[in-house]
């Protein structure tokens, strides 16, 4: 049973990651299409920073569902 659960959540994962990929950016993008004909510069600012919680978003779903541990690392230089 739990095999099952396991591969259900792993299928709720991609389902919600893809549709949240493809029809987010279309939200975000419709919400902030006003401000990118009458400040493209704040438009770059508030999209960047969309894009940026997007990207965290898919990270917490993956903790969520399939329990993933993220370590944070960094090379030496950067």
């Amino acid at each position: 049973m739990g095999s099952f659960v396991n591969k259900l959540k792993g299928f709720m994962f991609l389902v919600l990651l893809f549709l949240s990929s493809f029809l987010g950016s279309l939200v975000f993008g419709g919400f902030l299409l006003p401000v990118f004909f009458l400040r493209p510069s704040v438009f770059r600012h508030l999209y960047d920073y969309m894009i940026g919680l997007w990207l965290w978003f898919a990270a917490v779903r993956l903790f969520l569902f399939a329990e993933a541990v993220f370590t944070p690392s960094r090379k030496d230089g950067m």
